[in-house]
């Protein structure tokens, strides 16, 4: 998972075997304005899925 502002990579976290219930966190550095959180999956070849956008409200 990455979440960006606008094209920016503000920070990224890498999750092992995640299951659909899951949940987890990501915090923005300070000062900045995420704007989206973008998604994909690999399956057991290693192959990436298309990845998945979300965009954030604005605060």
């Amino acid at each position: 998972m990455t979440l960006h502002e606008r094209h920016a990579v503000l920070c990224s976290r890498t999750i092992r075997n995640a299951g659909r219930a899951d949940e987890t966190s990501l915090r923005a550095p300070d000062g900045r304005q995420p704007t989206s959180v973008m998604a994909s999956v690999y399956n057991r070849l290693r192959q990436r899925s298309d990845p998945v956008t979300a965009e954030l409200p604005r605060s």
